[in-house]
């Protein structure tokens, strides 16, 4: 059994009790391992797997997801002013939607949204004129939203006027691979080994780019082996 089987099936079995709790959650995992015996996810360290299925589960299920701290500089932040309708972000739109449909709470998704928000705003405005120039980071712990959270900061990115969007995903295959899959789910929006063959759009799309037009609003480049 897979991790996210594991977390399926706890997910199924809180689903009878009329409150869950964080407390609750990491009971139900425990009892779930010991039904589960020798058919549950392997793992070195049992309180670490508890925890890495709880937090998850914590994030979907709206127990909890506190909005994000920002620490920064004097900047003008340029967001408000041209701040656009949610007609006019659709990356991200079609991308909350499938956040929505996989199953993240409504009160999650609204603080991805918020916080994605406080991330663009303190970036450039992309249609400002002349050299400019900004850096920032974002520290997130394990399972606290980090993918989704730059997901929805790269499909904002492009929706604000963004035209070059580099990821660095590590120098192993397997992360880069995984990583790839995350990013084409939430905004590419089109399976690139099936488009490698040549197959018909409508059967390359996954993740986010089931949810939108037949259109293909930029140029689809990356592959999931190493580019030698």
């Amino acid at each position: 059994m897979s991790p996210q089987d594991f977390e399926n099936q706890v997910r199924n079995n809180l689903n009878n009790r009329s409150v869950v709790t964080s407390e609750i959650i990491r009971k139900v995992i425990d009892l779930t391992l010991e039904i589960q015996g020798p058919e549950a996810p392997q793992f070195s360290d049992r309180e670490q797997f508890v925890e890495l299925i709880a937090r998850s589960i914590e994030e979907k299920l709206d127990i909890t997801m506190p909005d994000a701290t920002v620490i920064q500089l004097p900047f003008k932040e340029w967001l408000g002013e041209r701040r656009a309708s949610p007609a006019d972000l659709y990356f991200w739109d079609r991308y909350r939607n499938s956040l929505l449909q996989d199953g993240f709470g409504k009160e999650i998704v609204g603080t991805i949204g918020r916080d994605t928000d406080k991330i663009i705003g303190l970036l450039e405005d992309p249609v400002k004129t002349g050299a400019w120039k900004r850096r920032g980071l974002v520290v997130g712990h394990v399972q606290s939203g980090k993918t989704a959270n730059y997901n929805g900061v790269i499909c904002k990115s492009a929706d604000y006027g963004y035209k070059i969007i580099i990821l660095l995903a590590g120098v192993h295959n397997n992360l880069r691979s995984q990583t790839q899959q995350r990013v084409e789910e939430a905004f590419i929006g089109v399976d690139t080994d099936k488009k490698d063959r040549n197959l018909p759009l409508k059967e390359c799309k996954t993740g986010a780019g089931k949810l939108g037009d037949d259109n293909c609003r930029h140029q689809v480049i990356p592959k999931r082996e190493r580019d030698e």
